[in-house]
């Protein structure tokens, strides 16, 4: 494919291996999980971070006011967009949040404060979502864009915010799994219009933070939190009353999407099945909505749930997005014993 004078090379799949950890993020419990059967799928994650998570763990938020500008040339900037740009047409710029630092402890159990910057939507598609694409001007031997040295300078992960990965948008999103109170999980069927999983189920709500998020108070937990309540307000079709409660059970890195940070957590509802529909604003991605039945006969609601989670993962595994597959994982490693109090009475 050429346009603005450029010629695109896939990445060779020798360089779609998972690169290397660095020794920094190792130290905070950090390693690359791969899905099975889906090679190109791997999450970046932490059990002990995870862990303090779950057990409301939160940390500062320190906010720059300097945006992040991605520098790329306008021609591969404009070969970018036309790439990206999905056949709706529909390709908003809004600003959104850039994670500087990556979530990581302290002290056991303690996190450190999290640094963000505003960025712009094109910032992360750009880079993070570039991560599989190399550009060559005619008669070039060297790329003018290289995807994947873009978001792993010499083949590591290193941590957001690092000098050598100073070039990625990195922009913050959040996954949730909500449970209604007729105990239904609640999950997205997306539509084929969507770009990362057309015709998949997603979790109850998933997206990327907008940098109005960044009021909420709360620090690093009610950042996360927030992101989750409004995309599950979004494309649930509930109001922000109908959401008794969210956990946040943990943080990864989407390393087929160049190392996009996500928070993933789990909600409680206060409306019944029936009253989750696709609002208006999402008709065009959210073909529908998919409730899976909590089992009868488990011992407490946490352990119903991480049943209910377990049964999908092993019947349905080929209609599963990312998002909604390392979601229900992280649900899985959640201490059955610390979601039931959530769900006391259900």
């Amino acid at each position: 494919m050429a346009r603005e004078g450029l010629h695109y090379v896939p990445i060779a799949k020798d360089r779609l291996r998972d690169p290397r950890v660095d020794p920094i993020l190792v130290a905070h419990g950090y390693g690359v999980r791969s899905r099975p059967s889906v090679s190109t799928d791997s999450l970046l994650t932490s059990g002990v971070v995870n862990a303090a998570l779950l057990r409301g763990a939160s940390a500062p938020v320190e906010m720059s006011n300097d945006p992040f500008h991605l520098d790329v040339a306008p021609a591969v900037a404009a070969w970018l967009e036309h790439r990206h740009t999905p056949p709706h047409g529909v390709f908003y710029n809004g600003e959104r949040i850039r994670q500087c630092s990556d979530v990581e402890l302290v002290s056991p159990g303690a996190l450190a404060p999290l640094r963000l910057q505003p960025a712009r939507y094109f910032d992360t598609v750009f880079s993070n979502d570039s991560t599989g694409i190399s550009l060559y001007s005619p008669g070039e031997r060297e790329p003018s864009f290289d995807g994947r040295q873009l978001c792993f300078p010499e083949e590591t992960i290193w941590s957001c915010g690092d000098h050598r990965r100073g070039r990625a948008g990195d922009a913050l999103g959040a996954s949730v799994v909500a449970v209604t109170t007729d105990r239904r999980l609640v999950l997205v069927r997306q539509s084929t219009h969507s770009k990362l999983s057309p015709g998949l189920l997603a979790p109850s709500g998933s997206g990327g933070g907008d940098w109005s998020d960044c009021a909420a108070p709360g620090g690093l937990a009610g950042l996360a939190t927030q992101i989750a309540l409004r995309e599950l307000e979004e494309e649930c079709g509930i109001a922000r009353t109908d959401i008794v409660a969210v956990k946040v059970l943990g943080y990864g890195r989407f390393l087929q999407r160049g190392g996009k940070p996500e928070f993933f957590a789990l909600a409680r509802l206060g409306c019944a099945a029936h009253e989750i529909k696709v609002a208006r604003s999402e008709r065009l991605l959210v073909e529908g909505h998919e409730l899976v039945g909590l089992p009868p006969d488990a011992p407490s609601a946490g352990a119903a749930l991480q049943l209910a989670a377990a049964e999908l993962r092993r019947d349905r595994p080929a209609e599963m997005s990312s998002s909604l597959w390392w979601n229900l994982e992280l649900l899985l490693e959640a201490e059955a014993a610390v979601l039931d109090p959530m769900f006391d009475g259900l």
